[in-house]
């Protein structure tokens, strides 16, 4: 394991020498790891956003009696997206996907390229978008996503996990700063005990009345 972690760094270090010079930097969310060689076997969490951030990907649900957490119902263009999704290993079969999270004007996925491969990551992306905007020309008569994409590199361990339960909980995250905007904003002067403080968040947990861990006798 060791041995194999120092040939990936060395690969690493290598790309980074053969293209530090051509790399142009842009100073966004949206921009590569300079140090990582995207051609190489790793996991990544994708992100791509709608045009406008408009909402024309599926519509969110309040829980029901076959979803017990908010949920999002594809739309017609929602479901080309998921298509396209699944599309992604006739074209790159080295390519794994682990899981996606339709969100209304944006989606997660997290893909596995499982070998070093001659392509970048972007050349996957890129193909993925292709295919959704020749869908929402068809549907709507324009193009769909937001120029670029973000990327979130998966190394380490337990971060899979972490990711994963990531997306599957955008959907109760948005349903509650649909309907609860002020857990999301600086809240001024709230009275905790004796003090005025400036909070964010859910205030409510302040009237709990134990705020501590809870322990058993003798621990």
């Amino acid at each position: 394991m060791r041995n194999e972690r120092n040939e990936r760094d060395e690969r690493r270090r290598q790309w980074w020498k053969n293209h530090h010079d051509g790399l142009q930097v842009n100073r966004s969310m949206k921009r590569r790891n300079a140090w990582h060689d995207y051609h190489s076997r790793c996991i990544y969490m994708v992100t791509m956003a709608v045009e406008g951030r408009k909402p024309i990907l599926g519509k969110l649900f309040a829980p029901n009696d076959n979803h017990p957490m908010p949920w999002v119902l594809p739309s017609a263009l929602g479901e080309k997206v998921l298509n396209c999704w699944q599309s992604i290993t006739i074209h790159y079969p080295e390519v794994r996907l682990l899981d996606i999270q339709l969100m209304p004007d944006h989606i997660h996925g997290v893909l596995f390229v499982t070998r070093q491969v001659p392509y970048h990551l972007g050349k996957v992306v890129n193909g993925f978008k292709v295919g959704c905007n020749a869908a929402a020309r068809e549907l709507l008569g324009t193009t769909l996503w937001e120029e670029g994409y973000h990327d979130r590199i998966l190394i380490n361990k337990g971060q899979l996990e972490t990711m994963l339960n990531y997306l599957h909980d955008n959907p109760r995250r948005l349903w509650t700063k649909q309907h609860h905007p002020e857990f999301f904003t600086v809240q001024q002067d709230i009275t905790v005990g004796d003090t005025k403080v400036a909070i964010a968040g859910n205030r409510f947990l302040l009237d709990h009345p134990f705020k501590g861990v809870e322990t058993q006798p003798g621990e």
